[in-house]
């Protein structure tokens, strides 16, 4: 099972995210191999971050975490970006300048992970509309801890 993760930039409540995405993370079907399809650009990423590490060390150590990037060359990544993560992947956007990659690589996200956990509270930004995509496939799990109502 592919999780993934979308949320805001910018958070006020960190502490309130953050204890609501871990119990949302135990919440999980832990009889599948769980993988974590994670970024480090924003606030959400970085606490989802956070909460995975937290997963994998305290309930389920057979997890994966993987740093999904399209900026692998991106001279502002240093190597503590990448500490931690099992895999770093890079996904195929060479057609793609790189001030766009980011929503093709939250494409590319979307359409490989089981399950987005998102945090969103407003129709606007790129968080919502990788849940509104998400929601679109159909055949995908969406859990959204934000105050937007459209899971």
């Amino acid at each position: 099972m592919i999780v993934t993760f979308s949320g805001h930039m910018k958070i006020k409540i960190k502490d309130v995210v953050r204890e609501k995405l871990f119990e949302t993370l135990k919440n999980l079907d832990t009889s599948k191999q769980i993988v974590f399809y994670l970024s480090v650009y924003g606030d959400f990423n970085k606490i989802a971050r956070e909460c995975c590490e937290k997963y994998k060390k305290e309930i389920n150590q057979n997890v994966k975490l993987v740093f999904i990037t399209p900026y692998l060359f991106d001279n502002s990544l240093n190597n503590s970006n990448f500490e931690g993560f099992d895999e770093v992947i890079n996904p195929e956007c060479e057609n793609v300048h790189t001030l766009y990659r980011l929503s093709p690589k939250c494409i590319w996200m979307a359409d490989k992970a089981d399950v987005l956990i998102a945090y969103v509270n407003s129709s606007l930004g790129g968080a919502a509309d990788m849940l509104r995509y998400m929601l679109r496939k159909g055949n995908k799990t969406c859990i959204n801890i934000g105050n937007y109502g459209i899971c």
